[in-house]
This record gives C-alpha cells, sequence and structure tokens, in this order.
C-alpha cells in the first residue's frame, strides 16, 4: 500500500526543468547582414523592354536592354553618404554614373563633392528613375538638364523654415573635367511644405514650389533639339558655343494619392561663326538661339501606400509575415511640349508635343512591371521622314532594382 502511493506521487510531480542552453559563441548571421548592410548597400538597376514604333527610323521593334547599373552606397557614420555607381550602356563600355560624397555638417547645412546631379529641375533631383511612374523622365528635362557634372555644393535646409536652397560650382559637362577654364555656377531656391520634404514624411499634403538657374561658358556644341521620350530626334539642334543660360522653374503638390509636377524651361545658347576658317581671328558672334519647354505630370496612386519624396509607394513584401498585399499600382499622364529656334532670324521656328499614358505595377519593392505608350505631334516633319508629322511608342517594361 505505501509503495504504490509512493509511487502515484512520484508519477504526479513536475518534471525537473530543462537545462538552459548555454550561450553560443557563434553570430547570429542576420544580425550580421542588417549591421554591414547598414554601412554597405549594394546598389542593381536592371531593365529590359519589348518596343513598338511608329517608324522603323525611330528604333527597332522587338526586345531591348533599356538600363543595367551597378554600384555602393557606404553610409558608416550619419554624417558621411557616398555613392559609386556604373552604368553598363547598350553598345558601349561601362560609364560611371554617379561618384560623390555628401558631409551632413550640420542639421540644416549638406556640401556635396563630386560627380553628382545638378539642382536644375526638382523632378531630377529628388527622385531616381526606379520610383518614378513613367519608364522614362520627360523630353523636357532629358533634354535641357545637365545630367550630372563635377563639382561641390552647398544645401541649406533651416529647421525652423520651410525653404531649401542650393549653390553649385561645377564644370557642366557630363564629361569628367571641364570642357574650358570656365566654371559654371548654379543656384535654386525652393519653399517647401509638409510631404514634399525629401527624407519622408507622412503628411497628406506638401508642396515645393521654387525656381533654379545655370550660367556657364561652353565650347562648341549642339543647341537643345527636339526629341521623343525614348530619344528620337525630330527637330535638329543649331550649332551653339559661349554663353549659355538655363533657368528653370517647379510645382510639385501632393494630396493623398494624387501628385501633379509642372516644370519649365528657358535656354539660351550663345552662336559664334567662324568665317575665315582661321582660328586666330576671332569669330564673328550670331544671334543666341533660344528654346522654351514646360511638362506637367499628373500621378494617381490607386493601390498601395502615398508617394513620399524619393520613394516608390510602399508595398508588403512577398515574405511578409502578413502575407502579400497584392503590391502598388499607379496610373500616369504627362504632356510635354517643346518651342525651338527662337530667337534668331536664321532659325527655323519648330517644336512638338507628346502626350504620355502609364500604368505601372510594384508586386514588391524590388520588381516593377510598366506599360506605356506615348504619341508626339511635329511642328514640321522631321529631316529623315518628311512625309509624316506623328510619332508614336508603346512599351512594355521589366524592371528589377536594389538599393
Amino acid at each position: 500500500m505505501h509503495v504504490t502511493a509512493l509511487s502515484l506521487v512520484l508519477s504526479f510531480a513536475p518534471p525537473e526543468p530543462a537545462p538552459a542552453p548555454e550561450p553560443s559563441d557563434k553570430p547570429d548571421a542576420r544580425a550580421i547582414y542588417e549591421a554591414v548592410t547598414q554601412v554597405v548597400t549594394p546598389t542593381a538597376l536592371l531593365e529590359a523592354d519589348y518596343r513598338h514604333h511608329a517608324d522603323p527610323i525611330e528604333g527597332n521593334n522587338g526586345f531591348a536592354l533599356a538600363r543595367a547599373r551597378l554600384g555602393l552606397r557606404l553610409h558608416p557614420t550619419d554624417w558621411l553618404l557616398a555613392v559609386a555607381t556604373v552604368e553598363l550602356a547598350p553598345g558601349s563600355g561601362p560609364a560611371l554614373l554617379d561618384g560623390f560624397a555628401t558631409f551632413t555638417a550640420t542639421p540644416w547645412l549638406e556640401l556635396t563633392v563630386g560627380y553628382s546631379k545638378p539642382p536644375l529641375f526638382a523632378s531630377f533631383r529628388h527622385e531616381g528613375i526606379t520610383t518614378i511612374p513613367m519608364p522614362m523622365r520627360s523630353p523636357i528635362v532629358n533634354e535641357m538638364r545637365v545630367r550630372r557634372d563635377v563639382g561641390v555644393e552647398a544645401r541649406f535646409a533651416p529647421r525652423r523654415a520651410p525653404i531649401e536652397a542650393i549653390v553649385r560650382i561645377g564644370n557642366g559637362s557630363t564629361t569628367l573635367e571641364n570642357d574650358n577654364a570656365t566654371p559654371t555656377g548654379y543656384g535654386a531656391l525652393d519653399l517647401v511644405l509638409g510631404r514634399a520634404w525629401a527624407g519622408g514624411r507622412s503628411e497628406v499634403f506638401g508642396l515645393r514650389l521654387g525656381a533654379a538657374a545655370l550660367v556657364d561658358d561652353t565650347e562648341e556644341h549642339d543647341s537643345i533639339a527636339g526629341v521623343t521620350p525614348l530619344g528620337y530626334v525630330y527637330a535638329q539642334p543649331a550649332l551653339a558655343s559661349g554663353l549659355r543660360a538655363i533657368a528653370t522653374t517647379h510645382a510639385i503638390a501632393y494630396a493623398g494619392p494624387v501628385r501633379l509636377v509642372v516644370e519649365g524651361a528657358f535656354v539660351q545658347e550663345g552662336r559664334r561663326d567662324d568665317h575665315d576658317g582661321d582660328p586666330s581671328t576671332a569669330a564673328i558672334e550670331l544671334d543666341p538661339v533660344r528654346s522654351w519647354g514646360l511638362t506637367g505630370e499628373l500621378t494617381w496612386t490607386i493601390r498601395g501606400g502615398w508617394r513620399e519624396v524619393g520613394h516608390a509607394p510602399a508595398v508588403a513584401s512577398l515574405l511578409a509575415p502578413g502575407g502579400w498585399d497584392g503590391g502598388a499600382v499607379e496610373l500616369g499622364f504627362r504632356a510635354d511640349r517643346f518651342w525651338l529656334g527662337r530667337g534668331a532670324a536664321d532659325l527655323f521656328r519648330t517644336g512638338g508635343t507628346t502626350m504620355s499614358l502609364a500604368s505601372k505595377w510594384w508586386p514588391t519593392r524590388f520588381l516593377a512591371l510598366t506599360l506605356y505608350g506615348d504619341a508626339t505631334r511635329f511642328d514640321a516633319p522631321p529631316v529623315d521622314t518628311p512625309d509624316r508629322n506623328w510619332g508614336w511608342t508603346v512599351l512594355l517594361r521589366a524592371s528589377f532594382f536594389w538599393g
């Protein structure tokens, strides 16, 4: 009897706790990955198209590689960011796309040194190509911008005032050295409210309103031309040299899922005529060539998080614990207008108007699929196809991007 009772007591006694696992000396792989990527982030962009053009002169139909880029972002401290990016352009070798360092001297002052974007167009300056709803930028921005130049820049953004000011001295050229002994001067001044601040703000409304300018002295080059969004030249440029001035203005407004971008540009480029072919004699100054451009883009995020400056609409990851949410979807409409060959009696006044539509789907934060179409009305027929006044393009683009 006593043995049975003792057996019952022992059988219902709580089990002894298992010994605690000894701490492991092996580092956690995920923690290492997160720590490293906070300092060094590899970047990549690969985009491929299926295209169809109105005329073979505008480009070949079928599959085409749009972009291929590789780079690194180095962020070892809160006050230093260094970026290096190489573009692998189809038909040519690797070329430097970005190569700069930004120092945050104070909360209201940033200094940038190197090969980077000047502040001429706000949409180009603050939005990476992977974040925009269209597969390519406005032809106004593409043709009238300075894509990158080598220089030094100061950006002022007082914490207690809704303004941003940028001054820059650069070489004014996409080459890695100046084309002459004269530097290029840039300036930009913006009123910035609410969600329009770069860096992420969650307000419903936002506005960036401002202007920028460039002044430089250039060697002989092609003036502003009339181009389609994919780069077909339908209005030939003049030959320009000497003083060049570019002035731009912009208004970028946010209201919930809608964003409106309006940008205008004026370009005046000097011209010279070497009438006797003797480089030792001074060239004759000709009337400058003047060009205008205006672009307007309306974007509506119909699915996904609202746009923040410099970011695509937020989406849940395919690997998110809560499950995939289907990604983000945006619709975009853009109108572009060129006025070319103004300011000189010996130049032909021309231009063109382009309308573009796009639908873009981000299934996750590093993939996108875009259906796009545009139509361009030429003010005068192109010299290579004098029997037409219209051009158009339809394409489907798949994009992979990281970092």
